[in-house]
């Protein structure tokens, strides 16, 4: 078997290599990290070469986070599925009737409605 490269005090992504462990039941080696975020984990040393593992699983996090927010912002709904109001917004673009952004188009389309109803 081919040896292990050796990886300590080398950084991939947002972890710092600082111990081997023992290989796993394949023979590859694993190696434990700790994380910008304090955590710990143990990784194969593959993986942290070719950039598979670039956290503890707290970057994956806040790209969820950033990406649910995002959505939520321009008008879909928690379970993906589009609003009304987004999928008349992105119609009215798509046809060149409207050339504001959706929030604005929130507002104007809440003042109509606000209007009407009086």
């Amino acid at each position: 078997m081919a040896e292990a490269i050796c990886m300590l005090g080398k950084t991939a992504g947002r972890l710092l290599v600082v111990d081997r462990e023992e290989n796993n039941k394949r023979g590859q080696a694993r190696w434990r990290c700790v994380c910008e975020c304090g955590n710990e984990c143990v990784v194969l040393g593959s993986n942290l070469r070719n950039g598979n593992n670039v956290s503890c699983g707290c970057f994956r996090q806040e790209i969820f986070e950033r990406q649910h927010k995002r959505s939520l912002i321009h008008g879909y709904n928690r379970r993906g599925k589009t609003s009304k109001t987004y999928f008349l917004w992105k119609n009215a673009r798509h046809h060149g009737k409207t050339e504001l952004p959706f929030p604005e188009f929130l507002r104007q389309q809440s003042a109509k409605e606000e209007w009407t109803c009086s």
